[in-house]
């Protein structure tokens, strides 16, 4: 990133952004017929980091570090319909939190197979 001031020298502020991440799934109930109930163990670790390596005004509003830890219930049980399509509802139940602010959440998807 370059910002140029009109009668100043361009400044190189070398601003950066790193993010890493890593997730798993494992399954809890593996259904026994194909169209049986399943339901999975989710986790997700998120982190992020940004940065400024010159000495520039408002370095430290630039600095910051996030992480975020995730771990969820994931339950699909399809059926079909008489007309002959299928549907596979699934129920989500994830739990994430952050060092400063812990958050819940949970969503219900209908979505056609």
């Amino acid at each position: 990133m370059t910002v140029d001031a009109d009668d100043e020298a361009a400044t190189h502020p070398d601003i950066w952004l790193a993010t890493i991440g890593v997730g798993g799934r494992g399954a809890l109930l593996i259904p026994e017929e194909p169209d049986g109930p399943a339901v999975d163990l989710t986790a997700h670790l998120l982190h992020t980091r940004t940065g400024a390596a010159a000495d520039i005004p408002l370095r430290d509003a630039i600095e910051a570090s996030t992480t975020r830890v995730r771990l969820g219930l994931e339950s699909t049980w399809p059926w079909q319909n008489a007309d002959g399509t299928s549907v596979v509802p699934s129920l989500s139940v994830p739990c994430a939190t952050t060092p400063a602010m812990p958050k819940r959440a949970s969503a219900l998807k209908l979505a056609p197979a």
